[in-house]
């Protein structure tokens, strides 16, 4: 273990340093049981086709089922929980499978269950759960089969969890049967259907067919009727996917359309599987403000392993209908980004007592992590209240989320709200040092999450969460008290193996956008400026530097909100569109690094609406994908593998993601690199916990066996056992074994 290669140390850092795992997936790869047996005529021999990503076709796809069943899944990990569907098909005949209703409940342990309630229908098979807030390892999903039906059919449960803010865009390369227009609407580089332009047919399509029946050649495939268009796209190796898309244009009822999408998947190129179809899925009119011309067909893929795809596009009927009009492809995989990880248990006490016994020392309320109701699992308070967590122990935080509920309770006008918290921390309970104040919920619906980062780590026992009561003089409303859910606390896990990555100082220029002398106001487009090189294509797509209260960074006309400012100083980097910003770094000596930064979503004047993407490249080779959601500074980081001392070019390349006027912030980035002993990783003992790439072979360079609780490949779980390069030749390499009974997960995806 003591020779154990950095391949294997830095993939140990990064997991206690984010330890997010399947949680920041956000659909869920789990293990799990059933009640009663499948019937024979549909054996799940290997206990996964409830989660294997298929559910297009009730006889290939589905489990049967001759009574009620309850399917019970384990998780892997306790995780906040978002959403939980169960996809169902009915057939009448020789006998009736139909599912009549389904209820939900979750559990930390396997022992204790609290009910989440019945799952909405949506009428066609599907029962869906949301918009509860729960923290389990354990669900169970209780599938009841309609009144006079003989069984059910079954063929997914799809668990997400809301700690995903990330998704992976694919690298890809295409061709398409028939060819692009020549000259209309031409592809002649392949590159219109990944380029991130998908919101103009005039400006950002490529044309299949002719544009009239005078242009018609039957001898010219690229001056055909473009019935049928396949787009067969590679990826660069082998990836698990977690949902495809392809955006097209429609006009009205004549002239061009795509009507039905078909996705099939290969890993070799030579033999598909059908992964379903969709009709047209949603305008984009709302998003994009172009007309309506712009819609997406989403396929949403858990746990699909693929290297080629193929979209087969049919286009709408009619006879003025000769031709389709594409935008875009985007392929989505699972990314493991940094984000908080589990809260810890903690005490708290309140400086005064709560409203009728809705906290009971049996029972605590805040601890509980589940919360289904206004008032039936919660705290009430008539006025401000102190709450002070104590956490044991000194330790570093690196964020807080309290979960509190601010409407209208009832018809009869009675409101709770909590207006402004704000967080204390201290080592001894007796000096305190202000945190943060929080005025801005993270959410538009209710339950509001009061949620903070703190970025620069405070070391305290003790944290005091100072709320107070809305204040209803403004809008006339008569707030009677604070309701409160959940409070989570994070712990910064990274220093549970070592020392957390040290900054490597001086290596990013222009690191924090702070210019001298400042800008009067505004923006600078485009340009070299201390060492970055901005583009400037137009009004959407550009980047380049502003101060507080620019266009971009007040997302309305006469907003002066503060959580759009400089998180340090008053400037930031600006990223519209596809606007693309590139600098040298110095990088000190050999090792692994991570770019760590903060971003906030921009929007140009009119829209307050997140998402964007950007790819960031490393010497022109991609190393991660980032999305702006939030509006709200948050921290994000890429991991930069085996990066070799000298000059790097860092460039950043907007993808412009949800609407027109999107873009993002940029502030504040530093380079760290992983400084972690061998030694250390010894003495984790059974909560060890590792995470691995496919793409990057684990290296064993040890004798004997690392023993781990769980084992997941490509977000599969696989049965007891040793794993060694001998029988994973693709992931493990070296003399070790990777065995496992009970205590430690292993990821590897």
């Amino acid at each position: 273990m003591k020779n154990m290669k950095r391949d294997l140390l830095l993939i140990v850092s990064l997991i206690f340093a984010s330890l997010g795992m399947a949680a920041e997936t956000n659909v869920i790869s789990f293990a799990y049981t059933t009640s009663i047996a499948a019937d024979a005529s549909t054996p799940d021999t290997w206990t996964r086709k409830l989660n294997d990503g298929y559910w297009t076709n009730g006889v290939s796809d589905a489990v049967k089922y001759v009574d009620d069943v309850v399917v019970t899944a384990d998780l892997g990990r306790r995780m906040q929980l978002s959403q939980v569907a169960l996809y169902t098909y009915s057939e009448t005949g020789a006998e009736t499978l139909s599912t009549g209703s389904a209820t939900l409940e979750c559990s930390p342990d396997s022992m204790t269950w609290m009910n989440l309630g019945a799952m909405a229908s949506s009428g066609d098979g599907a029962f869906v759960g949301s918009n509860f807030w729960a923290n389990a390892r354990y669900l169970r999903v209780n599938s009841t089969k309609a009144s006079d039906a003989d069984g059910q059919l079954i063929a997914e449960i799809v668990v997400s969890s809301s700690a995903a803010n990330s998704r992976a865009l694919l690298p890809l390369s295409y061709t398409a049967s028939p060819p692009a227009h020549p000259t209309i609407h031409s592809d002649t580089y392949f590159t219109g259907l990944k380029n991130g332009l998908w919101s103009s047919a005039r400006d950002e399509s490529v044309q299949y067919g002719v544009s009239s029946t005078s242009d018609i050649d039957p001898e010219d495939p690229a001056l055909c009727i473009a019935s049928n268009v396949l787009i067969t796209v590679a990826l660069d190796g082998t990836n698990t996917l977690r949902s495809a898309h392809l955006y097209a244009y429609n006009l009205g009822g004549n002239t061009w359309g795509t009507e039905r999408v078909v996705l099939s998947n290969s890993l070799d190129g030579v033999n598909w599987t059908c992964l379903g179809e969709q009709t047209l899925y949603a305008s984009l009119v709302d998003n994009f403000n172009v007309n309506g011309e712009s819609c997406r067909f989403d396929f949403i893929l858990p746990n699909v392993q693929s290297r080629y795809l193929a979209f087969a596009c049919n286009k709408k009927t009619g006879t003025t209908i000769i031709r389709q009009l594409l935008g875009e492809i985007q392929v989505q995989t699972s990314t493991f980004e940094s984000q908080l990880g589990d809260s810890i248990y903690y005490t708290y006490e309140f400086n005064k007592d709560t409203s009728v016994s809705h906290d009971k020392e049996e029972c605590p309320r805040l601890t509980d992590q589940a919360w289904t109701h206004v008032t039936g699992n919660a705290i009430r308070f008539y006025d401000d209240v102190e709450i002070t967590a104590d956490l044991g122990m000194p330790m570093y935080v690196v964020g807080t989320d309290l979960i509190c509920w601010s409407n209208e309770f009832s018809a009869g006008g009675t409101y709770y709200g909590t207006g402004r918290i704000v967080v204390n921390g201290s080592l001894d309970k007796t000096n305190w040092t202000e945190l943060a104040e929080i005025t801005d919920h993270a959410d538009t619906a209710t339950p509001y999450e009061y949620a903070v980062t703190f970025t620069n780590l405070p070391y305290v026992r003790y944290l005091r969460f100072d709320t107070y009561r809305c204040d209803g003089s403004a809008t006339g409303q008569d707030f009677t008290a604070q309701i409160m859910g959940e409070l989570f606390i994070y712990p910064l896990l990274g220093t549970i193996i070592g020392e957390a990555p040290v900054e490597a100082a001086n290596t990013i220029s222009f690191a924090d956008f702070e210019s001298d002398p400042l800008l009067p106001s505004g923006i600078v487009r485009g340009g070299t400026t201390n060492g970055w090189t901005f583009s400037d294509t137009d009004t959407y797509h550009y980047s380049g530097f502003q101060r507080n209260n620019s266009a971009v960074s007040t997302n309305r006309p006469g907003n002066t909100d503060e959580r759009y400012y400089a998180p340090q100083g008053v400037q930031t980097a600006v990223l519209m569109g596809n606007g693309t910003m590139e600098t040298q770094i110095s990088v000190p000596e050999d090792g692994d690094y991570k770019l760590q930064f903060l971003i906030n979503a921009a929007n140009f004047v009119t829209f307050e609406r997140g998402g964007h993407d950007f790819r960031i490249m490393l010497d022109g080779v991609e190393v991660g994908v980032v999305q702006a959601l939030q509006l709200i500074f948050v921290e994000k980081e890429v991991l930069l593998r085996n990066v070799t001392a000298g000059m790097h070019t860092l460039r950043f390349e907007g993808i412009r993601s949800i609407n027109l006027n999107s873009g993002s912030l940029i502030d504040d980035l530093q380079l760290l690199r992983y400084e972690l002993p061998a030694d250390q990783v010894t003495t984790q003992g059974a909560d060890f916990t590792l995470v691995a790439d496919s793409a990057i072979p684990l290296t064993l360079s040890y004798e004997g066996s690392i023993q781990v609780g769980d084992l997941w490949v490509d977000g599969v779980h696989l049965p007891k056992g040793k794993y060694s390069a001998d029988i994973n030749t693709s992931v493990f390499d070296g003399p070790g074994y990777i065995g496992f009974n009970r205590g430690t997960i292993i990821l590897i995806k």
